[in-house]
């Protein structure tokens, strides 16, 4: 099939259901599929895709696998160094990381930006690092970067072209509590796995921000966003984010540009049911 999501651990995803929206929106008569696969298997599975299909989402635990099989890749993508998003051009195979632009549709729905603005993130996986350069690349003022051991995470980035950046700084949650800034970022498992604590962080440090960014969904309402709601600040949880990397990618594949409307009548239909879940 020309569309689908690649991946493992995927039956609940909720990619099909948001693809075929767009493509209803779009009148364009396509399935999107989910492809269960071993790691051995992603080779040979491009491949195949190479001579008939089109758009392809990739999710852990191969968003770094399915690089060295790819023809081109974004720039962006390859300085975040994951790949989420491949489009087939005549058989040449281009990775993309469309979740980089997903951070422009959470700051849209919190009608914020980027720019000469200060952003805290925690945690310092994937996400983060679309995240983290996202905000770098649209004129943030000033980027923390938390974790428990900031001299460890540091060394995990040297030789970024934004290492020496004086912009970046590198935090742990204590430092974290001496601090101001306008956007707050969510990008830790904590609110979604089980043994880990509700929130990363407390009341006093959600109050020196002035919004929330919370890259999870499920549960809808994570103990940040609420604490954040709480306190009268804006917080927008990760649905935002997962629509607006799937509407980027279909950007990508169908080679057109997809309307704020169509988003907001996706967001309206599927949140509906996934705030109840």
């Amino acid at each position: 099939m020309k569309y689908g999501l690649i991946g493992k651990g995927i039956s609940k995803s909720l990619s099909p259901a948001i693809h075929r929206l767009i493509f209803q929106e779009l009148a364009i008569a396509e399935e999107y599929l989910l492809y269960e696969l071993e790691e051995e298997e992603v080779e040979n599975h491009l491949n195949s895709f190479r001579s008939g299909g089109t758009g392809r989402n990739v999710t852990m635990p191969y968003k770094q696998v399915v690089m060295p099989f790819l023809d081109e890749i974004d720039p962006a993508a390859q300085a975040i160094g994951a790949v989420n998003t491949i489009s087939n051009g005549d058989g040449g195979l281009k990775g993309w990381n469309t979740d980089y632009w997903g951070f422009a549709w959470m700051l849209k729905r919190l009608k914020g930006t980027p720019q000469g603005k200060s952003v805290a993130f925690l945690g310092t996986g994937g996400v983060m690092k679309a995240g983290f350069r996202y905000f770098y690349d649209h004129g943030a003022s000033e980027i923390w970067i938390v974790s428990r051991d900031p001299e460890k995470t540091k060394r995990q980035f040297e030789g970024a072209d934004w290492w020496k950046d004086p912009r970046v700084k590198w935090l742990d949650y204590r430092g974290l509590e001496e601090i101001q800034g306008d956007y707050l970022v969510n990008c830790t498992p904590c609110g979604m796995v089980a043994g880990l604590p509700a929130c990363a962080v407390s009341e006093s440090v959600v109050q020196n921000f002035h919004a929330v960014l919370e890259v999870i969904y499920h549960p809808w309402e994570t103990e940040l966003v609420r604490m954040a709601r709480k306190l009268g600040k804006s917080a927008e949880n990760g649905f935002s984010l997962l629509l607006g990397q799937a509407m980027v990618a279909e950007e990508i594949w169908q080679k057109r540009t997809l309307s704020d409307s169509m988003f907001e009548e996706i967001y309206e239909e599927l949140s509906s049911r996934e705030e109840n879940r």
